[in-house]
């Protein structure tokens, strides 16, 4: 599992790119035989599948069920109105001062 939701958000959308890449890669090949062809149908077919639930577990996470996405957004900006991660940050480095 990821160590934060915007992390595993960002892994599947760059795991469905990698997934289009190969189903692009399988397109590409021209199979010589039947026997090929039908194996290369059943390749990108599993591949579309992939990216079908991969697809789904990020529609899963900008859904936000139980609110962990949008906590962890409101954190990364800082929750008082500041600059964001770096004013939040700041601010708490002066504290230490």
């Amino acid at each position: 599992m990821s160590s934060s939701h915007l992390e595993h958000l960002r892994s599947s959308l760059e795991l469905m790119e990698r997934y289009e890449n190969a189903v692009v890669a399988q397109v590409d090949k021209k199979p010589r035989t039947t026997k090929q062809r039908v194996w290369q149908q059943h390749a990108v077919r599993n591949l579309a599948g992939e990216i079908a639930r991969t697809a789904q577990d990020a529609l899963d996470t900008y859904a936000d069920a139980d609110g962990a996405f949008a906590a962890e957004r409101a954190a990364m900006r800082g929750g008082d109105g500041g600059g964001g991660m770096l004013g939040a940050f700041y601010a708490r480095l002066r504290a230490t001062l």
